[in-house]
């Protein structure tokens, strides 16, 4: 075998543990807040509750009302969203299909 192919196997086994090194078995759950208007809502209160577990995450949204739960067990969760001024919101999750 020539120093080449040697080198050329090398970097192609360290290419692949490099791919395989950022597989995670955990979800993310991530959205935007909005009014019935449209307009999105900053500071919202956001709840994720692990319906299995009964685990909660708390989030507060940014200013473009954004939010983003990472690192979740797998799992069917219920979303809860409150505001100041505004009715509680929860989303239940759809099972057995898409």
């Amino acid at each position: 075998m020539t120093r080449f192919s040697q080198v050329g196997q090398g970097l192609i086994l360290c290419l692949a543990a490099l791919t395989m090194w950022g597989q995670s078995f955990n979800g993310r759950i991530a959205g935007t807040v909005t009014d019935s208007t449209g307009g999105v809502l900053q500071r919202a209160s956001v709840t994720v509750v692990n319906e299995g577990t009964g685990a909660e995450r708390r989030l507060t949204t940014d200013t473009r009302g954004l939010y983003v739960a990472s690192e979740l067990p797998v799992g069917y969760y219920t979303i809860r969203f409150e505001s100041d001024g505004l009715t509680k919101v929860e989303q239940a999750p759809r099972k057995g299909g898409c």
